[in-house]
């Protein structure tokens, strides 16, 4: 008699219930369309750092529009990328990813880097976006580690080092690497960064609704709300910035371009007096920046108005602005640019500022 011989049910791994849910619960999103460009995902991850998918998708669907390849890329003014840009923060991304498609249409004959390693050598991009690229665009089985993931890895594997420090990042990386699959890690990848963002939520994790939670050992051992463990941030500093919109007998203003190495770099903005303490209103005529800006042009305060609030990443940045009208005395100003009202919509401004237009409704 011939004894038949019957395969085992293939086990139901890790990976195959994690790509399973991801095929069933992945959100629709422009740059994850067949075929996979590298350009096109370099230009989504940069303009989701620091923010969310809801703010940025308009971002991305414009940017693309504009610039639908490297080449086009390359060519463009700073400031038009700058201006495209303007609201999203965090503008050094803009700065590098213009510099990054120069170098690789001129240095590299316009072919985009196909390994982890070379794509990590390029301006802006760290090591969470070169594993997405490298991953997604040319299949490198590289473990991609935004903050979704190390959430979800620190609860799946109950990790009590702080996520933020060397050692708890070494951990991981360690032990999601281990994980990563060659056969199509590019989508493995944005499963975890799926899962994170949809499931292993930061408070109140949807945990009954992830496909992993039986091996979950945070989830076993009840400590979701526990981990991942973070440092404690610094208090971030609050600054206060008194802008001047100055007011000539044309009822033009002027503005100037934002030199140095800040996160407003090459952006414009008005005369801005900056101090680390609030500055008594009364006060500000006898500043020694308002006297050297205005020299013998005896300027007349129109308006000031209330005090703004803006959080950056880390600081708190107060503002007033104040309008300031000098029709009635020449007034030169050789670090300034003077224009139109009407122009201000197009130069790259500040977000506070643009806020403020905003409430005025004048739109910029």
């Amino acid at each position: 008699m011939i004894e038949s011989k019957v395969k085992k049910p293939i086990k139901n791994t890790f990976h195959q219930k994690l790509s399973s849910w991801y095929e069933a619960n992945k959100r629709n999103l422009p740059f994850r369309e067949t075929p996979i460009n590298p350009y096109f995902i370099w230009v989504s991850e940069i303009i989701l750092q620091q923010t969310r998918l809801e703010q940025g998708l308009p971002y991305y669907l414009k940017f693309i529009n504009k610039y639908p390849d490297l080449q086009a890329l390359s060519t463009a003014n700073e400031q038009d990328i700058l201006l495209l840009w303007q609201g999203l923060g965090y503008y050094s991304r803009a700065r590098n990813m213009h510099h990054t498609a120069r170098y690789i249409q001129i240095k590299l004959k316009g072919e985009f880097p196909n390994t982890y390693r070379e794509i990590l050598k390029l301006k802006g991009i760290g090591p969470y976006t070169a594993a997405a690229i490298s991953s997604i665009a040319f299949n490198e089985p590289v473990i991609a580690l935004d903050g979704n993931v190390y959430r979800f890895l620190s609860r799946y594997f109950a990790v009590e080092e702080s996520i933020d420090e060397a050692i708890g990042k070494k951990i991981i990386q360690e032990k999601g690497q281990k994980l990563m699959p060659k056969l199509n890690p590019g989508d493995f990848n944005q499963a975890l960064i799926e899962i994170g963002a949809l499931i292993c939520k930061p408070n109140n994790p949807l945990c009954t609704e992830c496909p992993v939670s039986r091996t979950c050992k945070a989830f076993n051992q009840n400590l979701t709300g526990i981990l991942p463990i973070r440092k404690k941030k610094n208090k971030a500093k609050t600054k206060y910035f008194y802008y001047f919109i100055v007011y000539n007998k044309k009822e033009q203003i002027i503005i100037r371009k934002r030199e140095g190495a800040g996160i407003w770099k090459n952006m414009f903005e008005f005369p801005l007096l900056e101090s680390e303490k609030r500055i008594a209103l009364k006060n500000i005529p006898q500043s020694d920046f308002f006297q050297n800006l205005f020299k013998k042009s005896q300027p007349v305060i129109r308006t000031i108005s209330n005090e703004h609030k803006h959080i950056l990443s880390h600081q708190i940045l107060k503002t007033r602005f104040i309008e300031i009208d000098v029709s009635k005395h020449s007034y030169e100003e050789k670090d300034y640019l003077k224009i139109n009202h009407e122009e201000i919509e197009q130069y790259p401004m500040p977000r506070l500022i643009h806020k403020f237009f905003q409430q005025k409704e004048l739109a910029l």
